[in-house]
């Protein structure tokens, strides 16, 4: 989910993470719901599938318990754009900000790239050859759209083409 806010010479796009970690531990927990309502119901459905379920969802709150104890979630990230630079800044769990930033004249192209899994990348890549991936989304590229369409908008503004 992102928020926009557009003033004179700057846009602040504020990605916010923070539901999309708690979507993964609540479908666990609703399936095994459904599973005891149905046979609250007299729905003919073995102990061995309800077993098997628990088995296939420990390792994914094994996963998520590591992720927080690691911190490597990130939460929130802040992306300032103006008319020359590009400012990103990334809040994790736990940690501070970083910050990061890019001139908007040093940007050769934006790119929309699919990740393996499930998720997309807005890569930007730069005249030096290096690329950045921080922005990023789970299930649809729409908000890597509308932010590569900000981007390009102040790229112009600032006289690059």
């Amino acid at each position: 989910m992102i928020s926009i806010r557009k003033r004179k010479n700057e846009t602040i796009i504020i990605q916010n993470f923070k539901n999309s970690y708690f979507f993964t531990f609540s479908s666990v927990i609703g399936a095994y719901c459904i599973l005891n309502f149905l046979s609250i119901l007299r729905v003919d459905i073995n102990i061995t599938y309800k077993v098997i379920f628990i088995w296939f969802s420990i390792p994914v709150i094994i996963w998520l318990r590591k992720s927080y104890k690691n911190e490597k979630l990130i939460l929130r990230v802040f992306i300032i754009v103006n008319d020359k630079k590009l400012t990103i800044k990334t809040q994790e769990m736990r940690k501070s900000k970083k910050d990061k930033i890019i001139f908007l004249k040093d940007i050769k192209e934006i790119v929309l790239k699919k990740n393996n899994g499930a998720g997309f990348y807005l890569i930007l890549k730069l005249k030096n050859g290096t690329e950045d991936k921080t922005i990023s989304t789970d299930w649809y590229a729409s908000e890597l759209r509308i932010i590569k369409k900000i981007i390009l908008e102040h790229r112009r503004k600032g006289g690059e083409v």
